[in-house]
């Protein structure tokens, strides 16, 4: 009988101690974010979208798998009118459909959005597949991010009750140590998709409508002369880790000198600063909000 009591006792700490851990958990994260969720087909989750949207102040970066939504499209647009800085990277999958996705390319061109195409269907082309650019996601400023499972379509937001539409899940979250990790991951696919473009003149003489509208005139000399600039953008962080960064100073002085660097190629410079900022990232410490 005294046993049981005790286990019972025991029992009853436990639980009242993994209560309290857990309220403690909850309260932590929610003091460091303000995190809502939605549903579709349940909420109208495109004009939520377009809530997130308007609070920007300074800049809106869009990186998202499919985006054919007019009162989107047009959402971006007005931000751009009204001063604010919009960058969107979709996938190549938008084209599809080749026709529509071609017009609003060239209405944000236009206006000028900052404007990229993740090359997945040019890649497969050429028997080189490199998956999707399958991200959904918003940044708005440096301190929200909206993001989930629907592309910006109108079966995917439910624009209307009685639309056609998918199950869907969105969550909102206003947190600026999670919004700087969406714009890292935004940062680093810009990179990628332009090594991507320069890949694919060096392997093929034809470009897709999508690629002469994008860059309008001369895709070939346009992309020469991003990589030339990518090349030395990534030189430039190669010197100023050496010079001014002791973190990343202890990752290069010990193989490299500022003479290699100016003598290293593009994909020689770009694939180092993507393993230096990879070991960075491994060594910081989790946020401490999230820890488990």
């Amino acid at each position: 009988m005294k046993n049981i009591k005790y286990l019972l006792s025991v029992s009853l700490l436990i639980c009242v101690d993994f209560s309290y851990a857990m309220k403690r958990s909850a309260e932590s994260i929610s003091s460091a974010s303000e995190i809502k969720t939605y549903f579709v087909p349940q909420d109208a989750v495109g004009q939520r979208l377009i809530e997130f949207l308007d609070q920007a102040e300074n800049k809106i970066l869009v990186a998202i798998y499919l985006i054919l939504d007019e009162t989107i499209i047009d959402k971006l647009i007005d931000l751009k009118a009204n001063g604010i800085e919009v960058q969107v990277i979709i996938d190549e999958s938008n084209f599809k459909n080749v026709r529509h996705p071609i017009q609003f390319m060239n209405r944000f061109l236009d206006n000028g959005i900052s404007f990229m195409v993740y090359p997945s269907r040019q890649f497969e082309l050429m028997s080189l597949p490199i998956g999707l650019m399958h991200h959904k996601f918003a940044v708005s400023d440096d301190d929200a991010v909206f993001t989930g499972s629907a592309n910006f379509t109108p079966p995917g937001l439910r624009k209307r009750p009685g639309d056609a539409n998918n199950y869907e899940n969105v969550v909102v979250m206003n947190n600026a140590t999670i919004a700087q990790r969406y714009i890292s991951a935004f940062e680093e696919l810009k990179n990628d998709v332009l090594n991507k473009y320069i890949q694919f003149i060096s392997r093929s003489s034809g470009f897709p409508n999508w690629m002469q509208n994008l860059f309008r005139k001369s895709p070939r000399n346009i992309i020469l002369r991003i990589r030339d600039g990518l090349e030395e953008n990534h030189k430039n962080r190669l010197r100023n880790f050496i010079l001014t960064d002791n973190q990343k100073n202890v990752l290069l002085r010990e193989q490299y000198t500022l003479a290699d660097i100016d003598s290293m190629s593009h994909e020689h410079a770009s694939r180092l600063v993507g393993r230096i900022m990879d070991e960075v990232r491994r060594r910081a410490p989790a946020p401490a909000s999230f820890a488990h």
